[in-house]
């Protein structure tokens, strides 16, 4: 199948139902297939915008009160994902629904946010962010 652009060509290449390919096979213009003229629609992006990334987080004396915020966005096409499951450090630490935020547990070290749609068929491009708690 040819671009759009091609239409004019193409109708000329193949009057009278005629195809220029060697073996036979029809040339279509996607215009003449059903369903496949339109653009896929662009896949959102699903990226954790707190912590910043690169945030240094101190810990104070009561660590067992001490949390942090993590939170969601999604860019796009406005498409709604439902809950969506955060993970830090590969391990799932809880879910939310809009507005994407959930807070987590202050732990010492480096750490990698993700957030992901709780259903996995949903279709979405992920960004994750790295923060530290010193």
């Amino acid at each position: 199948m040819f671009p759009p652009e091609f239409d004019e060509w193409l109708a000329f290449k193949t009057i009278a139902g005629d195809t220029p390919d060697l073996h036979g096979r029809p040339w279509l213009s996607r215009a003449r297939v059903p369903d496949c003229d339109e653009r896929p629609a662009a896949v959102p992006l699903l990226r954790v915008v707190a912590p910043a990334p690169g945030t240094v987080f101190a810990l104070d004396q009561r660590r067992d009160a001490q949390t942090i915020e993590v939170r969601a966005e999604l860019d796009g096409s406005g498409v709604d994902l439902g809950p969506l499951a955060f993970l830090v450090d590969g391990r799932e630490v809880g879910r939310s629904d809009w507005p994407y935020k959930l807070k987590i547990a202050a732990e010492p070290g480096d750490h990698e946010v993700l957030a992901r749609p709780a259903d996995p068929r949903l279709p979405v491009r992920l960004e994750s962010t790295r923060f530290s708690v010193r």
